[in-house]
């Protein structure tokens, strides 16, 4: 240091001294850990402060986080150690800078942060290029999903402005709509679930009564808050993503700096399926305020939805339909974009206000249609007075089909809004209590015959602790379990159907972020016999919002879900007792129990559990115990369901359009040994939309994954696909590849041998003969040989024959296919034959493909550690004259 330089310094150390910062204009020199405090609001809001060498952790439009190095952090998780600083438009940092700022502290509607665009306010770079402090894991432990037991004192006020990182999240609902951000945050869970509503009132909850947990770990991701591209991802999508917690409006949001798919949702919209012959669909659907103004886009939104994703149900009970013209502008709309589609409307309200309706197609005999309980009242508890009791009065439709005579009660209950309101709850709570009894003495007159009771009941399929709607028209409720339980006025229970539908399907709303169902079907015991299946059609409740803008599809054409429920003329043989009376599972109010201090002994083990029907049928492909469908979806709008066929006990290919030409190959892996998880690999040699399902048939746990329409198949490689294992779980995955940074690597295999030296040239052919290491395609003409490497390993893929035109390898085990190989004659369209291949695999391979008329040989290769592309080569091979 020279002497200048040492007397400056000392200069400006008495200065410090002698005065105190605020004299200075730095303010209070502070952590940011002193700035956040351990309350909702900072301690020091409103006073300039100074906070000194902290790191840059992200950049966006008009400020940037700073947070604490991680050795000068205070350790107290109760404390955050990063915040937000506003700075006037492009800030003059970069991420990994080391700066001193100088602000005013200030809670922006709840968000602390400092303003460095204040008078005397400054940001100071020190050095470039620092470490960034460590991101904290949200996980299944963080956010605690038990608001009873949180991680920190404020959860999420103790992460505030600091670096997260989500390994493995999903998407939870479809983006928002604001008017300044059409395409704006998702509702996403830090897991591999996401978030649904369970029973009782949200927490704290009631004094003896179901407490709902309110799924704390539900929070938002707001993908270009930083600059990042947008992305707008179906729920159900996983991801990975890395940035700041962040806040606005009212809620926590990651915005990410890193932000990756791990795998996709089913594609929406997704529609029911087609109903088999001789089967009646009845089906409901909310219709989002359908006025008798609506517009072309709007009918066109509705139209599509019924006919393109409900299936042009037979009977469709509607709710929120402002009069008969409203709901008969439909009925022509529908008309019109198909003639083949023809609807009556029915409703009796005005048009005043939202009622429900039907749309019954031609083919349909309706007797009568009846409007019930407009009359009735109700006493208000607050002070006496009388009420209406239904807005949406109820309507029955007595109707035949194909020799079924049933009858259709479509409903729309009072909503949950100010249910817990201190002025308006216990109003809301009465009246939501004695509609459902009213619909429950309509069920009850109707017992005698087949009766369905289908609409919006704004009620779950368990008690929202309050009131049970639900379980009072059904006929089965728990007085303990309601603040406000009502007498049981049905003799025979109905069923609800949605007890029948996978875990993850049960729903038909999304609220802040939460699937929750509200639409649903009940049968009384005389229809239930005649009962097939119910689904739920989806485009609405997972679509993002900005979608209802869209005129040139379905989706969010209303904010519900609908549902179709399929039925049969030929009634089932009796069962006694009824399925409907039989006690439905509950759900497990506390999913990490204590453990048993004393357990009772093992028991002997269940034997296996039966194959489903479902694995009779042709389209449905069983290994082990999942079952894999495929649909697709071609160019020309064609749809359909891929023919199934088992290999190997792990394993099946599927063809669409004609047997000899299969499209794609499927194996299920148990890889409970290696990562407590099953894996699901797939390769396709197509270009159509592909949707592949998976369900484990013992819990119904199930999973998609789609391949766009006019893009080659992309490999799944899904290792993390299903954590159902079990103790009888693992032992097929003894010998297979080990894992490396979570992913399954086949350079960790030192039980294989190659069968021929590592980097062997294929053997040169000019005749082709079937072997066990050689297929051979198109009439024997094409050799096709196959190797493979996986670090200082490698060996030649043993062949198997599977159609004249089509072939596949494995590598490792006779159950494990690698790679499927197909050569197909495009003579007669491009003057050439082509080669398509698919893997599932990520070691590296080599295939050779020899034409043993003219000796031409191709060459394909897939680098090592990189899952096997799809390749269509559709100029392999010449047909010259031959053609």
């Amino acid at each position: 240091m020279r002497e200048s330089e040492s007397r400056w310094l000392a200069v400006g150390l008495l200065v410090a001294s002698a005065f105190p910062a605020e004299t200075l204009g730095q303010g209070v020199v502070l952590e940011i850990h002193e700035i956040q405090g351990r309350g909702p609001s900072s301690p020091r809001e409103g006073v300039t402060v100074t906070t000194n060498d902290n790191v840059v952790t992200a950049v966006g439009a008009g400020g940037f986080f700073i947070q604490t190095p991680s050795a000068r952090g205070d350790r107290d998780v109760d404390t955050s150690d990063g915040v937000f600083v506003l700075h006037g438009g492009a800030p003059p940092v970069n991420v990994g800078d080391r700066v001193d700022v100088t602000g005013e502290v200030e809670e922006y509607f709840g968000f602390t942060r400092i303003d460095a665009t204040v008078a005397g306010a400054s940001v100071s770079v020190d050095a470039g290029n620092q470490p960034l402090p460590a991101a904290v894991e949200f996980d299944v432990s963080r956010p605690s999903p038990n608001p009873a037991r949180p991680s920190c004192a404020r959860e999420y006020e103790c992460y505030e402005g600091m670096r997260i990182r989500v390994a493995t999240g999903t998407v939870s609902s479809g983006s928002q709509h604001f008017s300044s951000d059409p395409v704006a945050e998702m509702y996403v869970t830090p897991t591999s679930s996401r978030g649904f509503r369970e029973p009782g009132i949200e927490y704290p909850g009631r004094p003896h009564l179901p407490v709902w947990d309110g799924n704390p770990e539900v929070f938002e991701l707001d993908p270009d808050k930083l600059g990042l591209p947008n992305v707008s991802w179906a729920p159900g999508t996983t991801f990975t993503a890395t940035g700041v917690l962040g806040y606005e409006f009212g809620g926590y949001e990651i915005w990410p700096t890193e932000l990756a798919v791990r795998s996709r949702a089913a594609a929406l919209p997704r529609a029911v399926r087609a109903k088999a012959p001789g089967e009646i669909t009845v089906a409901s659907q909310n219709l989002l305020n359908l006025r008798e103004n609506a517009g072309s886009a709007k009918l066109g939104k509705l139209s599509r939805l019924i006919r393109e994703v409900l299936r042009s149900p037979d009977v469709l009970a509607v709710q929120e339909v402002y009069g008969r013209t409203a709901l008969e502008n439909l009925a022509d709309r529908i008309r019109g974009d198909d003639s083949t589609v023809r609807y009556t409307a029915h409703v009796e309200a005005s048009s005043s206000s939202p009622s429900v309706g039907f749309l019954v197609r031609s083919g349909v005999t309706v007797g009568r249609v009846t409007e019930h309980g407009r009359s009735e009242t109700f006493v208000d508890p607050r002070d006496g007075s009388v009420d209406r009791l239904h807005d949406r009065p109820p309507l029955l439709l007595e109707a035949t089909v194909g020799g079924l005579a049933f009858s259709v009660v479509a409903i729309h209950n009072r909503s949950l809004i100010d249910v817990d309101d201190p002025a308006r709850g216990e109003w809301v709570r009465t009246k939501r209590l004695e509609q459902a009894q009213s619909v429950a003495r309509l069920v009850e007159s109707l017992q005698d015959a087949n009766a369905i009771v289908v609409g919006d009941f704004n009620g779950y399929q368990f008690t929202d602790g309050y009131v049970d709607v639900v379980g009072q028209i059904r006929g089965r409720i728990t007085p303990g379990d309601n603040l406000m339980p009502g007498p049981d006025l049905v003799s025979r229970d109905l069923c609800n159907l949605i007890d029948r539908v996978p875990d993850s399907e049960k729903y038909s709303f999304i609220f802040d972020g939460n699937a929750q169902a509200l639409d649903h079907a009940l049968v009384n015991q005389s229809l239930e016999r005649h009962v097939v299946d119910m689904q739920f059609a989806r485009g609405n409740a997972d679509a993002a919002e900005n979608d209802e803008n869209d005129a040139t599809n379905a989706l969010f054409a209303a904010d519900h879900d609908g549902l179709v429920v399929y039925l049969t003329p030929n009634a089932k043989p009796p069962a006694n007792p009824s399925p409907c009376e039989a006690a439905a599972p509950e759900p497990d109010p506390d999913p990490d129990p204590d453990p048993d201090p004393d357990p009772d002994p093992e028991p002997d083990p269940d034997p296996e559990p039966p194959d489903v029907a479902e694995c009779s049928n042709d389209d449905v492909l069983c290994v082990g115990h999942f079952d894999v469908q495929v649909d697709w979806r071609a160019s020309d709008g064609g749809t359909g369901r891929g023919v199934a066929h088992k290999l190997t006990a792990e394993s099946g290919d599927f063809w669409f359009f004609e047997p000899a030409n299969i499209e794609m190959v499927v194996k299920v892996l148990d890889g409970c040994a290696i990562n407590g998880r099953y894996w699901v690999f797939a390769a396709g040699l197509t270009d159509v939309e592909v949707t592949t399902t998976v369900r484990d048939r013992r819990n119904g746990a199930w999973k998609t994954w789609t391949n766009l329409l006019g893009t080659l198949f992309e490999p799944i490689g899904d290792t993390e696909a299903f954590d159902t294992c079990d103790l009888e779980s693992g032992t097929a995955s003894q010998g297979r590849p080990a894992l490396r940074d979570g992913k399954p690597t086949a350079q960790a295999v030192p039980s294989l041998r190659p069968t021929r030296p590592v980097g062997g040239p294929f053997l040169a052919s000019t005749t082709c003969a079937a072997g066990e290491t050689s297929l051979c395609l198109q009439d024997s003409r094409f050799e096709v040989r196959a190797n493979w490497r996986a670090g200082e390993q490698g060996g030649v893929g043993t062949a198997l024959p599977r159609t004249p035109d089509t072939g596949m390898f494995w590598f490792f085990s006779p159950d494990n296919i690698e790679l499927v190989v197909k050569v197909l004659d495009g003579c007669r369209l491009n003057g050439h034959r082509w080669v398509l291949m698919g893997g599932l695999t990520d070691v590296g391979v080599g295939v050779r493909v020899t034409d043993s008329a003219s000796g031409a040989v191709r060459t394909y290769r897939n680098p090592e550690g990189s899952p096997f592309e799809t390749q269509f080569d559709l100029e392999a091979f010449s047909c010259g004259v031959d053609g």
